[in-house]
């Protein structure tokens, strides 16, 4: 009987280092890599029935790229990705307790569901500069590039005011609605099939999930559209690519006051006319 025990303790341990080690990692994750670096914890067998068994517990998935299997953090179950902020597929009935928000989506095509680690960056860079603003209420926000709409809908269930979220991608706005509607916030965000230099108004927050090249073109459009000390919030750099960006930026009277990163990834958060 005390043999059952150390090993009971250990599978949970193994379970619990095994998902750590996928979530934490900044490069993709094999099978067989994992094996290695557990090599000296179990057997390869065991290291192999403890990746199937959060496979099908929902904790972890398998995925494809380029003909390699790897392994990732699923969003299959209701998942926390902040302090308060917990994503949940809209076939999931549940119920959050306060101070915790909920955000429901449905699957799809579009790019924002949780499974890309700059989509949790620019939530949890959300959570930050909005979770303890006294102004928020009042607050006009704005999401190029909207994708599932789920950062639209974190910044209202954040707070804001008003969101106008844009797109030119037909698959993206039609899925962005879907999930706008799930989360019962038609009369909060509007979605505009357009692009950010036909935009118009003030906003106090921005947020771009897109690559260096995309954000370094908007920039001249952001500083336009943002108000003094308003925020602009980008994740879709690798950290090796963010000094360059930072400077480019600060030219546009956009300077950094956060950062955090995962997997490689950098999310910050720019304030327009003042920084660290």
């Amino acid at each position: 009987m005390r043999n059952k025990r150390k090993y009971d303790h250990s599978w949970t341990d193994l379970h619990h280092e095994i998902f750590e080690f996928v979530y934490s990692s900044d490069i993709k994750v094999s099978s067989i890599s994992l094996q290695k670096h557990f090599s000296f914890k179990a057997k390869k067998k065991a290291i192999r029935l403890v990746i199937q068994d959060l496979v099908n517990q929902g904790e972890l998935l398998f995925t494809n790229f380029f003909g390699t299997t790897y392994i990732e953090r699923s969003f299959s179950k209701p998942t926390r990705v902040g302090q308060f902020l917990v994503l949940a597929p809209s076939h999931c009935h549940i119920f959050v307790k306060k101070p915790d928000i909920l955000i429901q989506m449905k699957s799809g095509n579009a790019f924002g569901y949780g499974n890309h680690a700059t989509t949790r960056l620019s939530l949890q860079c959300i959570e930050w500069v909005l979770l303890n603003h006294k102004q928020k209420e009042s607050f006009f926000g704005l999401d190029i590039g909207t994708g599932s709409g789920i950062l639209s809908i974190a910044m209202i269930q954040m707070g804001v005011r008003n969101v106008v979220a844009i797109d030119n991608d037909p698959i993206a706005i039609y899925e962005a609605q879907q999930n706008i509607q799930v989360n019962d916030l038609d009369d909060k965000i509007q979605i505009i099939k357009t692009t950010a230099d036909l935009v118009n108004g003030s906003f106090n927050i921005i947020c771009s999930n897109l690559r260096p090249p995309t954000i370094c073109a908007l920039a001249p459009i952001i500083q336009d559209l943002l108000i003094h000390r308003g925020y602009y919030i980008i994740s879709g750099c690798k950290v090796d690519d963010c000094h360059d960006l930072i400077l480019f930026l600060k030219t546009y009277q956009l300077n950094l006051i956060y950062k955090m990163k995962e997997n490689g990834w950098m999310g910050m958060v720019f304030t327009k006319g003042m920084g660290l």
